[in-house]
């Protein structure tokens, strides 16, 4: 048997002998790899109508088109994955062959429509509001204090000029002349930045006295981020510890108040917060591991 087809000028001859109970068989399969190669050879692949017989054959001549975007077969492939799907879920429910909405089709109306799905999702998605964060997910997208970030180096501009007053087991402790000592209306004493192989790890905040000036420098904490995490207090004879703690994911923030007594007998209120970076912190602790654990 010859099984002859022309395509663009091109010629595809086939010969085969076989029974002829296999003929019929071997046509269909030699016409649709003939289909296949037409296509590859430029034929527009969008006329193609997909029927249950050839869908594997649209595939592969979808794939192999060269005048296709990556696009367009991509949503012919999703389309034909979801059609199968909806199909077997239809069958399963009793329907003799199952539902397939890309069966009928052709490749170019499913593009178009995948197209314009797409599109109406992405206008939708435009006209969604963003997603507003709040409590620690807005500390861990400042990730810093004011115009500082946790992994700057101190030769950043933001530290020009800046003192380092104290040095510790590779820590530097910084403070800037110019910075502000107030946030919103309560007042600070001093602000230290902290770091440790030249990189801010950390950010200490000592609030001026005063009962009425601590409280609002934690209401001031409590409207950005939120209530706290985790809260807790301790007693002791000389004093009472009020701790508060947010706990994002890669910022820590915590605030104490400690409330006493004063030299002359009366009430003493004092606060102070931190900002860190929990993985530098970690990291300092193993840097400071005592080493020699692999000779014993």
């Amino acid at each position: 048997m010859i099984l002859e087809a022309h395509q663009s000028g091109r010629s595809y001859l086939f010969r085969f002998e076989a029974a002829e109970e296999g003929i019929m068989r071997l046509k269909k399969y030699l016409a649709s790899l003939i289909m296949v190669l037409c296509m590859g050879c430029g034929q527009d692949v969008r006329k193609m109508a997909i029927t249950e017989d050839n869908m594997q054959e649209v595939v592969i001549a979808v794939r192999q088109s060269k005048r296709l975007t990556d696009e367009e077969k991509e949503l012919v492939a999703e389309a034909i994955a979801v059609g199968l799907m909806a199909q077997g879920i239809t069958k399963a429910f009793g329907a003799k062959k199952g539902v397939n909405p890309v069966l009928g089709k052709t490749v170019g109306q499913i593009i178009n429509e995948g197209k314009k799905e797409r599109k109406a999702q992405t206008a939708q998605e435009k006209r969604a509001p963003a997603k507003k964060l709040t409590g620690t997910e807005l500390l861990d997208q400042k990730y810093g204090f004011r115009d500082t970030t946790f992994g700057m180096p101190l030769s950043s501009q933001q530290f020009q000029g800046a003192t380092v007053f104290e040095e510790s087991h590779g820590m530097k402790f910084v403070r800037r002349p110019e910075d502000k000592l107030k946030i919103g209306e309560a007042d600070l004493k001093s602000i230290t930045y902290i770091f440790y192989k030249d990189r801010l790890m950390r950010v200490n905040v000592t609030v001026a006295g005063g009962a009425e000036n601590t409280a609002k420098a934690f209401g001031i904490l409590e409207s950005a981020y939120g209530v706290p995490t985790r809260s807790k207090t301790e007693s002791f004879k000389t004093a009472d510890f009020y701790q508060h703690y947010w706990m994002g994911r890669k910022v820590h923030l915590s605030y104490t108040r400690r409330v006493g007594l004063s030299a002359e007998g009366s009430a003493k209120t004092s606060a102070s917060f931190s900002l860190k970076a929990p993985h530098m912190t970690k990291q300092m602790k193993q840097d400071q591991l005592p080493k020699g654990k692999e000779d014993l």
